[in-house]
């Protein structure tokens, strides 16, 4: 953290990572880094497992930010992750059924329901990073009476961005607003331990990004086969876009 001004969750990536590799078949001595070592351990991950750019190029990151702390020159080590592959076109589904996503019943619990509703509608409206910066957002984030939310990037060091959403998504009654959830919803499971998390696991913990991205794709590919957390974000980049043409007749990436 202090050196190569890396941040927790970034660094405890990293650790995954390290220990999948320290213990893989063919594994990494990371206490003793040898090139030669970490290429078959690559070569096999590549050409036997056939992992992909995005794995392979995680593991070097990850024996990159060892070597730097043992102050091991890099330029002796010349691996190359594969190429990033082209990008390819993004299903997102349409408005009608992202209503349908955000209404279906998902599970028996009425906890566990609205939680997949709830901050599924918040996602599609807000456009945050999911589940990165939904599994942080705090109470104290919600400004009810500012009509403001205050959104952490983990993606940015946790730098804030202010947005300003609409009144009947923050405080309406009838639909699953902010304030809905924090008064309604949130009290059922909080207790002690709860802290200051917007959303509570069943069991009143703070959700975590691994465990709530295990059960949104779980519960929501059951009506969107395609679904991915981040889904949520391009949805709402794209229905912003659209409305920039209706209101001012032109596509307004800026204001997107």
């Amino acid at each position: 953290m202090l050196r190569q001004r890396l941040t927790l969750g970034t660094i405890e990536k990293r650790l995954r990572y390290a220990r999948f590799m320290e213990s893989h078949p063919i594994p990494v001595d990371f206490r003793n880094p040898d090139y030669s070592n970490f290429i078959r351990h690559m070569d096999y991950r590549e050409q036997i497992e056939h992992a992909g750019q995005s794995a392979l190029s995680h593991e070097w990151k990850t024996m990159k930010t060892f070597l730097k702390a043992y102050g091991i020159p890099i330029t002796n080590w010349t691996y190359r992750p594969p190429p990033i592959p082209q990008a390819k076109a993004r299903i997102i589904p349409s408005p009608e059924l992202a209503f349908k996503m955000i209404h279906h019943k998902y599970n028996s619990d009425l906890y566990e329901n609205a939680l997949a509703q709830y901050t599924l509608l918040h996602t599609f409206m807000i456009g945050w990073r999911n589940p990165s910066e939904t599994c942080i957002m705090a109470v104290d984030d919600v400004k009810i009476e500012e009509g403001i939310l205050i959104i952490h990037e983990p993606k940015k060091h946790q730098s804030t961005r202010i947005l300003i959403p609409d009144k009947a998504l923050f405080k309406g009654q009838t639909r699953k607003s902010f304030k809905n959830w924090i008064d309604k919803w949130r009290p059922r499971v909080e207790y002690q331990y709860s802290g200051n998390t917007l959303y509570l696991r069943p069991d009143g913990y703070p959700i975590d990004v691994v465990k709530y991205r295990m059960f949104m794709v779980r519960h929501v590919k059951e009506v969107f086969p395609e679904y991915q957390p981040y889904v949520t974000r391009h949805w709402c980049a794209i229905a912003k876009l659209i409305n920039t043409k209706l209101e001012s007749k032109n596509f307004d990436i800026y204001e997107v």
